[in-house]
Order: structure tokens, then sequence, then C-alpha cells
């Protein structure tokens, strides 16, 4: 076995979990009266998204080894492996740990929990420090699309981060506060 499929693997694995996992979550606040339909909306979105990326990812592999900014060493092809799978270890871990309070987008759920245990007890956004590993571990490959990956998630969950803790803030007005000065965003120690 190769790292580049073991990045595939890894990849497909997260989608896998996100595909079954976004169709048990709570209702969002404000669309609590549309419930069903939007359980429906995210399993087709879901089971779409499995569909492109494992079409991607098979059929793409021929014309993806072609897309490469450099050709790194082995070594580094497979520190760039072990970061990914790191990263969707963890990514996945946090997505289970938060169970049915996650959101696809920053929204307040039906008789919302604040998650402060597993990987939420060291950073806030757990699910977004996964995904930036994972596509920096892609991107160590040399690999255009995860180069792409890394630079657009890394600014649209900086972004997101902002959002979502203002709508921590006013549902948990009390427990928030402590628990952001306990944790770190994105990085445990450090930011």
């Amino acid at each position: 076995m190769n790292a580049h499929i073991i990045i595939d693997i890894s990849w497909v694995a997260f989608l896998i979990v996100w595909a079954v996992t976004a169709t048990r979550v709570k209702p969002d606040v404000r669309n609590r009266d549309d419930d069903a339909a939007a359980r429906r909306q995210r399993t087709v979105r879901a089971v779409i998204a499995v569909i492109v990326i494992i079409l991607v990812v098979h059929g793409g592999r021929s014309v993806g080894r072609h897309l490469h900014y450099m050709r790194p060493p082995p070594v580094i092809v497979w520190t760039g492996a072990a970061l990914v799978v790191i990263g969707i270890a963890f990514a996945i871990w946090a997505r289970l740990t938060i169970g049915r309070n996650w959101s696809s987008r920053p929204a307040t759920k039906v008789d919302h929990e604040l998650v402060t245990t597993g990987p939420y007890a060291a950073v806030r956004h757990p699910i977004y420090s996964g995904l930036i590993l994972a596509t920096l571990g892609t991107a160590t490959t040399g690999s255009i699309l995860g180069a792409f990956a890394f630079v657009a998630g890394t600014i649209i969950f900086s972004l997101r981060i902002g959002r979502e803790e203002s709508l921590m803030l006013a549902r948990f007005p009390d427990q928030y506060p402590a628990y952001r000065a306990r944790t770190r965003r994105l990085v445990p120690f450090v930011w």
C-alpha cells in the first residue's frame, strides 16, 4: 500500500462518516417546523457528496497524479499521509463527540448542548483543526488540490469561527466564557 492510497481511504472514510452522521442531527432552532424536509435535504446532499468524492478519488487518480506542484521525496509523502490520517481521525472523533448538536453551518440547535468533552476539552473547533491538518498533509504530497483545499479551508474555517463563537456566547452566556477561557480555538496551548 502506498501513501496516496492511505490518503484516499482516509478522505473517503471521512466523507462516509459525515454522510451517515449528517442525517441524524437536531433541527436548527429557526427551522424547527421543517425538520423532516431538512433531514431529507441533508441526506440527499450527503449521498451526493460521497458519490462525487468517490468518483473524483477513483476516476481522477490518473489525472490527479499529473496535477502536482512538486514531487516530494517519499519521507515527505509518508509524513503527509500520517498528517492526513491523524487529522481525519481527530475530525471524526470530534464529529462523533458533538453528535446531534453538529451543524453544517453556524446554527443553534433545538435543545442545543455545549459539548466540552473529548477533543472539545483541548480546542473549541476540533473538526476544523482536524480538517486543516488533513488538508496540510494532503498538500505536503505535492497535490495542487490539497494545497488549494488547505488554503481555502483555513480561510473559510477562520471566518466561520467568529460567527460560531457569537452563537455559542448568545446560547450559553454563563458557560461559554469559562469554556473559552480554558481552551484554544484550533491548536492546543497555542491558538
